[in-house]
């Protein structure tokens, strides 16, 4: 089965990195604005895929938030690749540490930077669909630690992180497909707007059980 066209996907993940780093900067688009000569309204289409981030503003995007105690790459805003975002200092150097320690923002970056840490073949994902509500639903997090793909028999039906040939990651239900080495994707919202809820006999690079979820409510 030929895998999808992953323009549609990558626009949103790029959306919600922008978005993401954005919130942990602190950052206001009439800020960025005035600040940095990102404009607003560009800053809103980026944000919301209707545009997709051009390499130029990914380093204006990151200078910025660079200027507001945040480390990024233009790399992981436009492809997700690299380290995430995470906080280097603070503008008021008095800051309390109580005040750091409250941040969700910063406390979800420190988590999974932590998780990754730990297991050497953890995998993280961004959910940027509402094709598993309503477990798992849209801007959440979730970690999965990579298993060999004969070893999954007994988590069939269990929420996997499954990525693809062409490197896309998604968060669904796995079976066997009618081939060995092929699989059936499900989604367990049947009325999903965007995804399609099932994909039969798709051929995966990896797959990772979930093991860790977090939004920044937790």
């Amino acid at each position: 089965m030929k895998a999808m066209p992953s323009n549609c996907n990558n626009i949103n993940e790029t959306a919600n990195r922008i978005r993401q780093t954005r919130a942990l900067s602190g950052l206001t688009r009439p800020e960025l604005e005035k600040n940095y000569d990102v404009k607003n309204t560009t800053l809103a289409k980026w944000e919301s895929g209707v545009t997709m981030l051009s390499l130029k503003g990914a380093h204006q995007l990151v200078n910025a938030f660079k200027a507001n105690s945040v480390f990024c790459t233009a790399e992981w805003l436009l492809s997700g690749e690299g380290e995430e975002p995470y906080v280097v200092s603070f503008a008021n150097p008095v800051a309390s540490a109580e005040v750091i320690t409250k941040d969700p923002a910063i406390l979800l970056m420190e988590e999974l930077r932590s998780f990754k840490k730990i297991y050497s073949n953890a995998v993280v994902c961004l959910i940027n669909d509402d094709t598993m509500l309503p477990q798992f639903a849209l801007g959440d997090y979730v970690g999965g630690i990579k298993i060999e793909k004969e070893d999954i028999g007994p988590l069939f039906n269990k929420a996997c992180i499954v990525e693809f040939l062409d490197g896309r990651k998604k968060l669904r239900q796995v079976i066997p497909g009618r081939q060995f080495g092929l699989y059936n994707l499900y989604a367990t919202n049947m009325r999903a707007r965007l995804q399609p809820s099932i994909l039969m006999d798709v051929e995966l690079k990896t797959i990772a059980p979930i093991v860790w979820h977090r939004f920044l409510g937790d």
